[in-house]
């Protein structure tokens, strides 16, 4: 697999100079769970948290630079994303990893937060964990900074060259303990559950399951930046309809906090990933510092 160079480029500001991401097309409301919960959706049609970007000629509600419409206007009547620090901040992340050769981009709308706030199905939904004592704690990761409030903003990115998605968030920390809840979390699983056993119900057919039983393992990548949580985490290894990876790195800054994440079926466990997932953490929180300061 093909790795883009992880080193950041030159910083020149947000002006029409950089490279502006292509869209990357998503019907209207398929933001799903970022890449911290991503791991738990084991059934159904999949997740766009995954490793295959969506088709364009599948997907014909497209979310680009401001909201659901391109050019701002929302074309499935989403409002377009206002001039905020955390759009600005999320918009510099992109930016940066548009210039490492993630140039196709989607960014959620005002209604598309709204959605991934309200409508949260239960992540432990059908999946039975093994020891019983990390159900909870994975029940717990069932969570991502959008969550904190209205002030929040995320796009996902994708190259065509790479078998990943990434996705970065920020959001004004309207509620400190649910932050620190996850951090809790994320230190629960690395340090009481770094192997688990996840016996879930796998779509065989239309209208069909059939039982699978596999490892969930999760670790603390090696990151070269001091960020607030880190953690890798791999799951069946071994099946090609259910294995996935992520890494998902968590970044205060002020009065805000940005995550950046990349999931994919493979290649995510490789250190170049991580480098990746660094750069475009650096390029967010050094503009989260700039927009703070003004």
């Amino acid at each position: 697999m093909a790795h883009p160079d992880p080193r950041p480029a030159p910083r020149t500001g947000l002006g029409p100079a950089r490279t502006a991401p292509r869209r990357l097309r998503r019907r209207p409301g398929r933001f799903a769970a970022s890449a911290a919960v991503v791991l738990l959706a084991l059934t159904g049609c999949g997740s766009d948290g995954g490793a295959e970007p969506p088709n364009d000629d599948q997907h014909s509600g497209v979310t680009g630079a401001e909201g659901s419409g391109g050019d701002g206007s929302g074309e499935d009547g989403a409002s377009p994303r206002p001039v905020t620090v955390e759009n600005v901040a999320a918009a510099a992340g992109v930016l940066q990893a548009a210039q490492l050769g993630f140039d196709r981009s989607a960014v959620a709308s005002t209604e598309d937060l709204a959605r991934l706030r309200e409508d949260r199905p239960d992540a432990m939904d059908g999946v039975v964990v093994a020891p019983s004592s990390c159900q909870e704690p994975l029940q717990r990761l069932n969570w991502s900074p959008v969550l904190l409030g209205e002030e929040a903003a995320r796009t996902d990115f994708a190259a065509e060259s790479v078998p990943m998605t990434g996705t970065v968030e920020v959001a004004r920390i309207a509620d400190r303990g649910a932050l620190e809840a996850y951090y809790g979390t994320v230190r629960t699983l690395l340090e009481e559950c770094p192997q688990v056993t996840l016996n879930v119900q796998k779509p065989s057919g239309e209208d069909t399951t059939t039982p699978a039983s596999g490892p969930l393992a999760f670790q603390a990548p090696a990151v070269e930046r001091e960020v607030d949580s880190a953690v890798f985490w791999s799951r069946f290894p071994h099946d090609a309809d259910l294995e996935q990876q992520s890494v998902v790195l968590l970044e205060e800054a002020g009065d805000y906090v940005a995550m950046v994440s990349f999931a994919g079926q493979e290649g995510v466990e490789d250190e170049r990933t991580t480098r990746l997932a660094e750069a475009v953490m650096d390029a967010t929180i050094r503009e989260l510092a700039a927009q703070q300061e003004k």
